[in-house]
């Protein structure tokens, strides 16, 4: 048996017909299919792969596309054989980045930036401290798509920065929000 995708020519239109008028749909209009080469930042990608995982965990399943989509960004963000994280046990490379950040959480309120960022975690520059553990909200803000993206984490570690401040090492906990 094999089975038809969206690009396949039998697939049909893709409308399912009047007897799914007024369901809602899974993905807000526009959002379904972005793809790896469409996405505009290296946060996007997080935010997608994130949000993909949450689905998989609240038992909604992935259409085909998805499941290529979460392939894609696993294999954007792999770690590689070089990398002496990896042989620790760590899923994903961490990519370089320069975005704000806003940290929430018990007494925390406090603007940071991100300088590294994985589907699994990121890392905050210019922190305050915060006891390995600690639950967050870390809210962070794409000027280029013009968005803000919530993630929950928790802090893995925490390391000394400049200035008397904190780097501050936070594993992503379930999905996102934008």
């Amino acid at each position: 048996l094999r089975s038809t995708g969206p690009a396949s020519p039998s697939a049909g239109s893709g409308d399912p017909g009047p007897s799914f008028e007024g369901l809602p749909g899974r993905h807000p209009t526009g959002s379904a299919g972005t793809g790896l080469a469409q996405t505009s930042s290296m946060i996007d990608l997080v935010y997608r792969y994130r949000v993909l995982l949450d689905a998989c965990a609240a038992g909604d399943g992935l259409t085909i596309d998805e499941i290529d989509e979460l392939n894609q960004v696993e294999a954007r963000f792999a770690a590689g054989a070089d990398d002496l994280r990896a042989r620790e046990g760590r899923r994903f490379r961490r990519e370089p980045v320069t975005l704000s950040a806003v940290l929430r959480g018990g007494a925390l309120h406090d603007a940071v930036t991100v300088s590294e960022l994985a589907p699994g975690g990121l890392v905050c520059r210019r922190a305050p401290y915060a006891a390995v553990g600690t639950l967050l909200d870390v809210v962070v803000d794409d000027p280029v798509a013009r968005r803000s993206y919530r993630f929950k984490g928790r802090v893995q570690w925490v390391g000394d920065d400049t200035g008397g401040d904190h780097r501050l090492g936070v594993a992503l906990l379930g999905g996102a929000v934008m």
